[in-house]
């Protein structure tokens, strides 16, 4: 009995050592406490609330791959590159066997905009980790810096294989074919995205406006933004209903009727209206979509004289009436503006139209493009082959060449044009213009 007793008081002993010794192991300390609250911090995008969690952490502590690898993606999201870079750096000097210093090393240059380190790094994240998605993603966004567009492409692609449906992927690749000039590769991966972020809706629209498909790039930007401007004009009618002399939300309720394709509403909208901030672009767009085209151009004249959407209100009278006079007139609006509604009508009548209004046309388009100045040139050059001295297209080749950054062509076609019109007050000014600004880029 004795026996039995001594032999369960050890096996108790024994037991409660054992407990003892496995907490001891298991019990996170207070160092994993920290750096598991930085973690969870970093994944809800609360970077500062991250880095305080693991500075808040003794020295000693401090240490470890993994932990220099969390601060550097902290400081990386707060855009402290350098302080990244060295977080990363010492992640790697403590032998990470992950591909993430790496990774965070590459997008700290590729944020600097040093190409050659990117892809340096982002090449020893594939060497490291070649299952890692992020990694082949890095390589190809280093490469798209380099303007390297095959291997770029590549990198996206071998990313895809790994891990398919990754939005980031289908985005590099969209930027990819947007500067490779690869319209049927763009467009199959865009089709294939359900729910486009931001960025590649925006990058959609630039891509149709490049593709000349200038009506389809509104139609897509109405398309994206409807629900949000659905909403709005609920809210907006629910705080009318409230608050019907709340005129002050009448100017937006029109804008987002006119962008929601309510054009009678809109209408209806501004005949209830009389405060002071102006809405007759947008009731020129309601007019001219509902085919009162008399009530839309007298709108657009009240537009263009008001001065704040002068450029829009005169490209949409020239498209109207057919006048060249006002796509002079727009030409001399103080505020640029991008309208992708004026810019959508355009496309229609530009086939047809003569090549000074085709000048005209792409140097609008330039605006939302920079590549249609060349197309702006080429046309003022065939209007300039029938009359060398024709002034709209003298003025339209030196405003496109000094878009583009040639400023010596510019210069010396304003000195062209000032020989010819030596009255020209709009040709001197530009002229000055460009002189000052040729002696700026001389002097760099």
């Amino acid at each position: 009995m004795k026996r039995l007793l001594l032999a369960a008081v050890a096996v108790f002993v024994l037991l409660s050592l054992g407990i003892w010794i496995y907490s001891a192991i298991e019990t996170p300390s207070p160092m994993d406490y920290g750096v598991a609250r930085g973690r969870s911090l970093l994944n809800a995008e609360n970077y500062l609330g991250a880095l305080e969690s693991v500075r808040s952490l003794p020295e000693k502590h401090r240490k470890g791959a993994d932990v220099h690898t969390l601060l550097g993606t902290a400081y990386l999201r707060l855009h402290l590159y350098q302080a990244a870079i060295k977080e990363f750096e010492d992640a790697e000097r403590q032998g990470s066997r992950r591909a993430d210093p790496w990774i965070g090393l590459a997008s700290s240059y590729i944020e600097l905009g040093d190409g050659k380190k990117a892809l340096d790094e982002a090449n020893q994240a594939t060497s490291v980790d070649p299952r890692s998605a992020d990694a082949w993603i890095m390589l190809g966004r280093a490469h798209w810096l380099q303007q390297d567009y095959p291997e770029a492409e590549k990198a996206a692609l071998k990313a895809q294989s790994i891990e398919p449906g990754l939005p980031i992927t289908a985005e590099l690749l969209l930027h990819i074919y947007f500067d490779q000039e690869q319209p049927e590769k763009f467009q199959t991966v865009f089709d294939r995205i359900q729910n486009p972020s931001k960025g590649v809706q925006d990058l959609a629209v630039r891509f149709y406006i490049r593709q000349g498909a200038w009506l389809k790039a509104h139609e897509v930007k109405t398309r994206f933004e409807r629900s949000a401007v659905q909403k709005a004009i609920l809210e907006t009618e629910l705080a009318l209903n409230r608050e019907p002399q709340r005129v002050d939300l009448y100017p937006g309720l029109i804008r987002n009727l006119v962008k929601d394709g309510r054009y009678s509403d809109a209408i209806e909208a501004a005949r209830r209206y009389n405060g002071p901030v102006r809405v007759d672009l947008e009731l020129g767009k309601a007019y001219w979509t509902s085919g009162q085209k008399e009530a839309a151009i007298q709108a657009f004249q009240r537009a263009s004289s008001e001065l704040v959407h002068k450029l829009s209100a005169e490209v949409a009278l020239a498209i109207l009436t057919g006048d060249i006079r006002h796509w002079r007139e727009a030409y001399k609006a103080e505020r640029l503006e991008q309208d992708h509604f004026i810019l959508g009508k355009l496309e229609a009548v530009l086939p047809s139209a003569p090549p000074v209004i085709q000048t005209f046309a792409y140097r609008y388009a330039g605006t939302y493009d920079v590549n249609f100045y060349d197309k702006a040139v080429e046309q003022a050059q065939k209007v300039l082959k029938e009359d060398p001295r024709n002034l709209d297209a003298l003025l339209s080749i030196a405003t496109a060449y000094h878009r583009l950054g040639k400023v010596k062509d510019a210069k010396h076609y304003m000195e062209v044009t000032t020989e010819y019109y030596p009255n020209e007050a709009e040709a001197w000014a530009r002229l000055a213009s460009l002189s000052i600004e040729r002696r700026i880029r001389m002097k760099r």
